[in-house]
């Protein structure tokens, strides 16, 4: 019976175990190597909890990184509802985002864990190098040595305080010639040069605009959230990337009123003058941020006012560690991999999830083509033990 053997217990090495144990025709012979204590530590923290597994539309705009055909192929070729289905899991669209009926992620991870049982998982145990000789690898641990006929490397990245995660995977493939796109966080909150410590906890829907000078770089609806260090929320994280990415200092401008234009804005400012002092800015904004504003600004015309409101720039330091970051960008060049995520170097070597050079927007994405990458390689594997 041959063995094979998947180097960490998240996302897309329980979908590749699901896929393993729904699709075989025959016992398997698996084993799991965890470096944590126990097994989908960061899927449960993820959506707040919630686990968005996936969204309605599901494409190649919505990731970065080494994005080819495969990748696409890989993406569109995985219906998340059937699969989580096939697992004994219900799940729901809530808009175009795809949850756990339950709305737990604890329920996820029991769905996928389940399909463990017949499965030799060893908690608390980190890889230290592989080698392939003779037609198997024999696998280099902090427990013991273990040899597969198939390797295949799920150890995520260090992003996020739960993923226990470190870079030795990482380096280890660097180590032995493969291309490594360098690591850098994304989807984090960001830093900013100066900073409205009264201000946190206060969120606002607008649209925000990142900028590099003069230039726009990328824009986004949604919402932001207020920090003691400077700026988070939905629509920072899509905006954060590009800024982890950039050597240059950047901005963020805030438009407080995306529903008006400058003009109309004015109008409305001049109506508002009758008012008192006091009702006319905690009348128009949040409370804490009204408070900043009569403060600082009462004294701008309407005119300026109203630009201010519509272009209130905020000048970026930079993003927070990778330990505030749901996702790292970088990883495993796609170059190193066939149409299968084998490797091009070392056959029956696969590479799957986050320890590729793919990155998912907000949203459901990243978690989407974690459990897409462990179905695809579940479905190839078994084909080629068919051969």
């Amino acid at each position: 019976m041959k063995r094979i053997v998947i180097v960490g217990a998240g996302a897309s090495s329980l979908a590749l175990v699901a896929t393993l144990q729904l699709e075989a025709k025959t016992e398997l012979d698996i084993v799991v190597l965890e470096q944590n204590t126990k097994v989908g530590r960061k899927l449960l923290a993820t959506g707040n909890g919630r686990a968005n597994l996936s969204h309605r539309a599901i494409s190649l705009a919505h990731y970065h990184g080494g994005i080819d055909q495969k990748i696409e192929n890989i993406l569109l070729n995985f219906d998340a509802v059937a699969f989580f289905k096939r697992c004994g899991l219900e799940t729901k669209y809530q808009q175009d985002l795809l949850y756990p009926r339950s709305e737990q992620a604890t329920s996820v991870v029991a769905c996928l864990s389940s399909f463990l049982d017949h499965v030799h998982v060893y908690l608390d145990t980190q890889v230290l190098d592989y080698t392939y000789q003779n037609g198997y690898y024999t696998i280099k641990t902090t427990l013991q040595d273990f040899k597969a006929d198939w390797l295949v490397l799920a150890t995520g990245s260090q992003a996020g305080e739960l993923s226990g995660t470190q870079n030795t995977m990482y380096r280890l493939l660097k180590e032995k010639g493969y291309t490594m796109v360098p690591l850098s966080t994304s989807l984090v909150p960001l830093e900013t040069q100066k900073t409205y410590p009264q201000l946190k906890g206060v969120r606002i829907k607008g649209t925000f605009t990142l900028y590099d000078g003069k230039r726009t770089m990328r824009q986004e609806k949604g919402e932001l959230l207020f920090t003691e260090y400077g700026l988070s929320g939905i629509a920072i994280m899509q905006l954060s990337r590009a800024v982890s990415l950039s050597p240059k200092e950047l901005a963020i401008e805030i438009d407080l009123f995306d529903d008006f234009s400058e003009t109309e804005l004015i109008t409305l400012l001049h109506q508002r003058r009758t008012l008192s002092p006091d009702v006319f800015f905690k009348g128009l904004l949040p409370m804490k941020l009204a408070v900043l504003f009569e403060k600082q600004y009462a004294h701008l015309s309407n005119e300026a006012l109203a630009h201010l409101l519509k272009h209130w720039r905020w000048s970026i330091k930079g993003t927070r560690s990778f330990k505030q970051a749901q996702v790292m960008a970088g990883g495993l060049s796609l170059k190193e991999v066939n149409a299968d995520l084998e490797s091009i170097k070392e056959k029956g070597l696969y590479v799957i999830g986050e320890l590729l050079d793919i990155d998912g927007d907000c949203g459901g994405y990243n978690l989407h083509f974690a459990f897409a990458c462990g179905y695809h390689v579940g479905k190839a594997i078994l084909q080629k033990e068919l051969l």
